[in-house]
């Protein structure tokens, strides 16, 4: 006989609040506010109080416990392109010149982070993604007073990054993905990051191109014939609520007219 699937379990973590959700009747909310300053006890009390309303519907855990994929609110990460020479370095190169970037940024609290990365396909840059170590064992701790184990741990952006992916080429221009107020612009390249930035937006298209500039500024590039094509702005939607998610073309803007 073969066994039951395994139900998907997503724990939220976010300024919005926690949530635990999943097929079925499982779902539980709480109305506190996650951030990363957030002392790791509490957190893990937090998170350990919503799982045990959840998964008290649930039933007896699966052999090996309750796969849990966690999602984090953009503001909960740090996230950055760095450029360097990724292609021709072996793993450990790599992941001591991911740790000197983060170590650029967090100085002597660099150790303190959980950092993963992701190369590029043009070897020279690579997305980085940090989070206190600290926010991860606590999330760690509270699954595991309740026999469940962490499956995955992204950031919003990064799973509405692939869903984007999945429909558009994302190949050159700029990528706005708006979430809370907030926008996290990313220049691609070739198919490739080759800069990110992230700014409070309102989302209108002014504001829009006026922030793409600046991420372009910054690294020493311009708006031309390659980045002057598309902004593509990504308008989240809550999936178990609204329809898929969709990307939007928008005209960008050179010294103030229409590309």
């Amino acid at each position: 006989m073969s066994r039951r699937p395994t139900a998907a379990i997503e724990l939220t973590l976010g300024a919005a609040g926690i949530e635990v959700c999943g097929s079925g009747p499982r779902m539980a909310r709480a109305e506190r506010a996650v951030s990363v300053g957030m002392p790791p006890a509490e957190l893990q009390a937090a998170v350990a109080e919503v799982l045990a309303e959840a998964l008290g519907q649930a039933g007896a855990p699966p052999r090996g416990g309750w796969p849990v994929q966690v999602l984090l609110d953009d503001p909960l990460c740090w996230l950055d392109v760095v450029q360097g020479d990724f292609a021709s370095q072996p793993e450990r190169v790599v992941r001591a010149l991911m740790q000197a970037s983060a170590e650029e940024i967090f100085g002597e609290d660099a150790a303190a982070q959980a950092l993963r990365w992701q190369l590029q396909a043009d070897g020279r840059h690579a997305l980085l993604l940090a989070v206190p170590e600290a926010f991860v064992r606590a999330v760690h701790e509270a699954l595991a007073q309740y026999q469940a184990t962490l499956a995955r741990m992204e950031p919003a952006f990064a799973r509405a990054w692939n869903a984007a992916a999945a429909t558009v080429e994302l190949r050159d221009g700029v990528v706005a993905w708006l979430h809370g107020g907030q926008g996290v612009f990313v220049h691609m390249r070739r198919g490739s990051m080759a800069a990110l930035g992230r700014e409070a937006v309102d989302g209108s298209a002014g504001t829009l191109n006026q922030s793409a500039q600046r991420l372009l500024a910054r690294h020493g590039d311009a708006i031309d014939e390659r980045t002057r094509r598309i902004l593509l702005t990504a308008a989240p939607v809550d999936e178990r609520r609204c329809a898929p998610w969709h990307v939007q073309r928008v005209a960008l803007r050179a010294q103030g007219a229409a590309a």
